[in-house]
């Protein structure tokens, strides 16, 4: 199987993209904004297959939607072959499922095409960080690799070598086995499995050598150094003469022990060469130190791990002593262990506590500190322990500690559902939450049993079949009923450092109400289908049937009661229009635009009935607002149509369409709205004129909230009326000067066509110019 390359100052990228053109002005920017990458493109993902078996690459840019095989089908091929190659899924198909997929498939990164160029850079370094991030992955895969190789190494080496071999750990200067290799069982006669947690003397040392044995502990525990030494031992075929090489650890809190037989003095430089790569092995550094005290003398030996602990030098003028050892305790911790040196002093307790130091350094360390007494028959006369600097430790567990108590109360808390964790065998370890109480469950009835034995049958296969589901790798995410109660279910397999799955966790988030929410949204807009059905054919229809017959008896009888019919008509099917803008008003916008307010205005004046109503638009020519333009243009209309049907007997008023900071204003100057009044406007069905419809300014009123604006009434300029629009979004065109809001576009349409013989394309709103246009 092809794997990643080796690191080198080339980064080799394979684009995977059906949409070639796409792709080749991708690599252009890649690689202009960083030299070393080197990119190929493929337009299939079988084609990206072929490439990776034959070459070595660094990372994939995949698109999402392909033919054949999509980005995600791909990414799960790919991650099969090549686990720890980066993936980063490049599309512009972007969606929270299409993102949440690739993540579960094991996406390395997903990034979102986007019109700009901008898009290119993060692109770029988004490659590099996963690149570095993948290349530093597999360097410690390989470090642990090659530390485990020479762990394996040195235990091959300690359990072939010909030498008899023993490790120990001291205590109290009693040289405790830890391990011995075959030869040593061999040549010695006993078991591992009854030498190992035994002092190694009791077993070989003969019984006219024991003060040379306890002189070469003491030795090795003081100055950490022994030279090579003759010694006697006691061997399965009786005495034997070895020549015995230790290596200590830097603490001398134990080490390793040769023993060469050298009854055959000619073996001797042989064996020695081949115990040299067991001895470079076999160094290492405890962080322990050990110190003993004189209870008739009050004199007290410090190791050299315990000058170290308290960083002072083990060859400066310090001179310890118990009273100066317990004063580098804080001063809430002396008191602690100068009571347990007081009891292992006089009734022989042994102590082992965890306490604070401040060393020469001013550096606070955790410490451990052990101490037990030392007996000559009945009589204590030594006090002798280690003390071991656990500073990292301890906070460790600390914080693991603080961990612990804040999943505790995120679980047990858990808003409106349950947090449950379940073993291998389905069973549940954890179920917490505070969503139990409204199902009346307790952890009790859950924790400890599989689903089965809680849960209907229905409910628990399904949940069953998530677990397993899990426990395989795979992210789930259903909807069950329980109890009369709605829940949204997902669940997530949870690894350990080995990437293990270990457990599987449900999160059950109570949905109840968003659903029964839903449920009654879907019922309105249903019944909001039916009535604009009924209105916009029920009754549409027959009122067009009036209309037409209506027509047919004008030409029969020339009478006024048929024109006050026709009135009436016309009216009706004002009022049908707008109960229709009305009921459709709160419906979700299609979406907003830069929308040039001043063209927009002058398009909706050609839509308005205005007699000898004038327009006047103090709009800046290049103001944008952003707005749905369609639902903005009704509200325009909407305004400009009540200033006309307002106005009275002043039928030549002047509409002004004007801009406010953060916003835009329409005013008249006909007869205004009394104070008293200006509550009442917005109110569907108001109206103070015989024609009005009373839902102009009702939709006004809807347009306005829809787009998250306000609106306000005041009297105007000239003492009509004023509609104030705030709160909107105010911008400039960026194409700067714009002759047609100078000049009207038909008007502009004509001169340039007198000048040009080509075709003018014109772009706009206003039902005059595509008049013109279409001429």
């Amino acid at each position: 199987m092809t794997t990643q390359k080796e690191h080198t100052d080339t980064i080799c990228v394979l684009h995977v993209d059906d949409q070639l053109d796409f792709a080749e002005m991708t690599t252009a920017f890649l690689e202009r904004e960083d030299d070393r990458f080197e990119t190929e493109i493929v337009t299939s993902a079988s084609d990206g297959l072929a490439r990776l078996a034959d070459s070595p690459f660094d990372c994939i840019i995949s698109d999402y939607d392909m033919p054949a095989q999509n980005g995600i089908e791909f990414l799960k091929t790919v991650r099969k072959e090549y686990p720890g190659l980066p993936f980063i899924l490049y599309t512009g198909k972007g969606s929270e499922e299409v993102a949440s997929e690739a993540i579960s498939a094991g996406v390395t990164d997903y990034l979102q095409k986007s019109p700009g160029t901008e898009q290119y850079e993060l692109l770029t370094h988004r490659i590099i960080n996963a690149v570095d991030y993948s290349q530093a992955q597999q360097w410690a895969q390989e470090e642990q690799q090659r530390a485990q190789e020479e762990q394996q190494r040195f235990e091959a080496l300690f359990n072939r070598l010909s030498q008899p071999v023993v490790e120990v750990q001291y205590e109290a200067d009693e040289p405790i086995i830890t391990q011995v290799n075959s030869t040593f069982e061999d040549v010695f006669g006993y078991e591992a499995t009854t030498l190992v947690g035994n002092s190694l003397d009791t077993y070989i040392i003969p019984d006219d050598r024991m003060n040379e044995a306890k002189a070469i502990n003491q030795r090795i525990q003081a100055d950490n150094r022994l030279k090579s030494r003759q010694v006697i031992r006691e061997t399965a075929n009786g005495l034997g003469k070895f020549l015995i090489q230790i290596a200590v650890y830097d603490h001398r809190s134990g080490g390793f022990i040769i023993y060469t037989d050298i009854t055959d003095r000619s073996k001797q430089t042989e064996t020695l060469e081949r115990n040299r790569d067991l001895l470079r092995h076999t160094e290492q550094v405890a962080d322990i130190g050990g110190w003993e005290a004189d209870i008739e003398t009050g004199e007290i030996r410090w190791t050299e791990g315990t000058y170290v602990i308290h960083d002072i030098d083990p060859d400066g003028d310090f001179e310890p002593s118990i009273e100066t050892g317990v004063e580098f305790y804080i001063p809430d911790d002396q008191a602690k262990i100068e009571s347990a040196l007081n009891n292992c002093r006089t009734h022989g307790d042994p102590y082992d506590l965890e306490l604070r130091l401040i060393t020469a350094e001013d550096d606070e360390k955790w410490v451990r500190t052990t101490g037990k007494p030392v007996y000559d028959s009945d009589d204590i006369v030594k006090l002798r322990g280690a003390i071991r600097d656990i500073t990292e430790t301890r906070g460790e567990r600390q914080e693991l500690v603080e961990l612990k108590q804040e999943y505790q109360t995120l679980v047990e808390n858990f808003p409106s559902g349950v947090v449950s964790l379940i073993d291998e065998n389905l069973e549940y370890v954890r179920f917490r939450g505070d969503g139990l109480e409204r199902v009346s469950v307790s952890p009790a009835d859950v924790e400890g049993h599989v689903s089965h034995d809680v849960f209907p049958d229905e409910v628990a296969d399904e949940l069953c079949q998530q677990y397993e589901q899990a426990f395989n790798g795979i992210a789930t995410t259903v909807e069950q009923e329980y109890r009369g109660e709605r829940y949204r279910v997902r669940v997530t397999p949870v690894r350990n450092e080995k990437k293990e799955i270990t457990y599987v966790m449900a999160v059950a988030q109570n949905i109840t109400e968003q659903s029964e929410n839903r449920q009654r949204l879907q019922r309105q807009n249903k019944r909001l289908d039916e009535f604009v059905s009924v209105v916009s054919h029920d009754l549409r229809s027959p009122l067009s049937v009036a209309r037409g017959n209506l027509e047919l008896l004008r030409n029969g009888y020339d009478n006024n009661r048929i024109d006050t019919i026709d009135s009436a008509l016309t009216r009706m099917d004002e009022l049908i229009g707008n109960l229709l803008n009305l009921a459709r008003a709160d419906e979700q916008m299609e979406g907003t635009e830069s929308v040039n307010l001043a063209e927009l205005s002058q398009s909706c004046w050609q839509n308005v009935e205005t007699t000898d109503a004038t327009i006047h638009i103090d709009l800046t020519p290049t103001q944008s607002i952003k707005a749905n333009s369609n639902r903005l243009a009704q509200l325009l209309e909407n305004l400009m149509r009540n200033a006309i049907d307002h106005s009275g007997e002043n039928e030549d008023v002047t509409v002004t369409v004007g801009e406010l900071e953060g916003g835009f204003y329409v005013e008249d100057d006909g007869n205004g709205i009394p104070a008293n009044k200006r509550d009442d406007i917005f109110e569907a069905g108001y109206t103070t004129t015989e024609r009005g419809t009373g839902f102009g300014l009702s939709i006004v009123k809807q347009v306005t909230e829809a787009h998250g604006w306000e609106i306000s009434l005041t009297e105007g300029s000239e003492g009509g009326a004023r509609f104030v629009v705030s709160d909107v979004e105010v911008s400039q065109i960026e194409s700067g000067w714009v002759l047609s809001q100078i000049i009207h576009p038909s008007i502009l349409i004509l001169a340039l066509r007198s000048y040009y013989p080509c075709q003018v394309l014109l772009q706009s709103s206003c039902s005059q110019c595509k008049r013109f246009e279409n001429d």
